[in-house]
């Protein structure tokens, strides 16, 4: 896990990302990422991870006891899913293609992530990129992030 914090014009995000290993049990990366929640939580913050997490709020497949931990951590947060159901798998590899890299966000709102997508070309890995926009609060230019 790793957070940064990031200036973008008058505003400032806190931008962490975070790998869960699938044979690890996620409740001790939910909770060192709660430690972070906590220590950063009025700032606007990005959380972009690979959860090895399944639920039908962000894929079209049954979900499982991980993504029901992750969605606990969403209410408890108050954090926005920004991943659509109906997109394009983020992992397709031979264990088969799922929707395991999320996207969450809090204290601003979810209209400013614009352009949200998994690409849907070949990579140099199993996991597809996740390419999106942020709105600035003050302009209606965009600050891409891939």
């Amino acid at each position: 896990m790793v957070a940064l914090e990031l200036s973008l014009q008058d505003e400032s995000f806190v931008i962490i990302s975070l790998y869960c290993l699938p044979s690890k049990d996620i409740k001790e990366d939910l909770n060192e990422l709660k430690k972070l929640l906590i220590q950063f939580g009025d700032r606007n913050i990005c959380i972009l991870g690979d959860f090895n997490a399944k639920s039908r709020v962000w894929g079209p497949k049954d979900g499982d006891s991980r993504g029901e931990l992750v969605l606990e951590l969403v209410d408890q947060f108050d954090l926005i899913v920004v991943n659509s159901s109906d997109s394009n798998p983020s992992f397709n590899g031979p264990q088969g293609t799922s929707w395991i890299d999320l996207l969450l966000i809090k204290n601003f709102n979810l209209d400013r992530i614009q352009n949200w997508t998994i690409e849907d070309r070949i990579t140099h890995s199993d996991h597809q990129k996740m390419v999106f926009n942020i709105v600035p609060q003050s302009t209606n230019s965009y600050k891409n992030f891939r």
